[in-house]
Parts: C-alpha cells; structure tokens; sequence
C-alpha cells in the first residue's frame, strides 16, 4: 500500500488491528477520526507549553490525534517511539509496552487504512498566515510543504497532518520547539522561528487541508 516497508518493518495486518484497537477507540474513535473535545477550547499557548513538558494534570483531558490515513510506517513508528520511551506520554505509556512489534505493525495498517475525514475550512483570520508559513515559509525558516506535501498528506518519515485537530498541532509543534520532543531533526530548527501567533496560525490552516 505505501511501496517498499523499510528494514526493521514489516506490513500489518488491518484485520488483526481492528482487533487490537479496543483501548484505542476511547480516544482515537474505532475509525481513526476521533472528534475534538470542547474542553480543548479552554486550553492556553501555557498549557500547550505545559503538556509539551508532560505534566500529569493533562491526562483527564488529553489531546489526541486522528490517525484515520496516517502513514502506516509512521504510525508503527510512534507507536514503537512511546513504547521505548523516546516520546512521552501518561496516557500511552502503559498501553504501548504491553505491544508486540507485530501488534504495533498490525494496529498502524488499521489506522492507516481508514479514510481521514476533513474538518471544516477554519474561518479564522490567522489561517490566511498559516498557509503562507506552510507554503512559502518566512525568513530562516522553510515551508512546512517541503516535508510536509502541499497537502500535507506526510509520508513514512513526516506525519499527515492535512485535518488535524488544531490543538493537537499546536501542542505538537510546541514539543518541538521546546525540544522536548526529539524524534526528528528537521523539526526544531523550523519550528523555533515560529512565534506563539504563527504557530496558532499554521494550526487553523492545515486542519482545512484535505
């Protein structure tokens, strides 16, 4: 489905992933396409910052992802990502150790079998700014499209994020500018040109991508 797996990866089984996605459809939905929770709206630039750092008092009311039309190898990656420590996460913690490599490999095809259901254009102001950083970037800083795809589909090293929950975005790239997430590279040095309102601004654009 997405060309040649890479060493140390093999292709899942999307059958055998619906299987094992029981604990994973309280938070992601059974297909993937999890709707916002309104509590979200109350979250601050602060407390993105705070759950960038893992602070526990998050966990009542996280903020997750879609991943309906993730990359698979991307997924399977994360999924391993959190299992060994390397991302963090209350929720995630425990439910990713108890995985086998397959498990993970099984549970990434299910996911990135599901067709991604898009949100609603943001009627936000901001957004005009967000597809300027994404498609042209801004002094110092590259393009968000130039790993990200011009509809920010992603691939198996970079996250499809065309769709995503604003929050979601925003705690992410957040993570990356505080380094407190280290899972690539390239991220840092873009996203550390970015100021509190761009980073809302790039958020509110892409999750009107389809």
């Amino acid at each position: 489905m997405f060309g040649v797996v890479p060493a140390g990866y093999a292709a899942g089984d999307a059958a055998a992933g619906k299987a094992r996605v029981g604990i994973c459809k309280v938070c992601h939905g059974l297909d993937g396409n999890s709707p916002a929770n309104s509590y979200w709206e109350r979250y601050t630039t602060q407390d993105f910052q705070n759950m960038a750092k893992g602070q526990a008092k998050y966990s009542r009311n996280p903020v997750w992802p879609k991943l309906a039309g993730q990359n698979e190898i991307y997924l399977a990656k994360q999924l391993l990502n959190y299992k060994t420590g390397v991302r963090t996460d209350h929720n995630l913690w425990e439910f990713a150790g108890e995985l086998s490599k397959k498990d993970m490999e099984d549970i990434a095809a299910y996911f990135a079998a599901q067709k991604p259901k898009s949100e609603p254009v943001s009627t936000d102001p901001a957004a005009k700014l967000g597809e300027e950083l994404f498609k042209k970037g801004k002094p110092g800083m590259k393009p968000c499209m130039k790993c990200h795809g011009l509809s920010g589909h992603g691939n198996e090293k970079v996250a499809r994020i065309a769709g995503q929950h604003v929050a979601y975005i925003q705690k992410q790239i957040w993570a990356f500018k505080l380094a407190e997430r280290k899972t690539t590279l390239e991220m840092p040095p873009v996203v550390e040109k970015l100021t509190e309102t761009e980073i809302k601004a790039v958020a509110e654009y892409v999750t009107g991508l389809e």
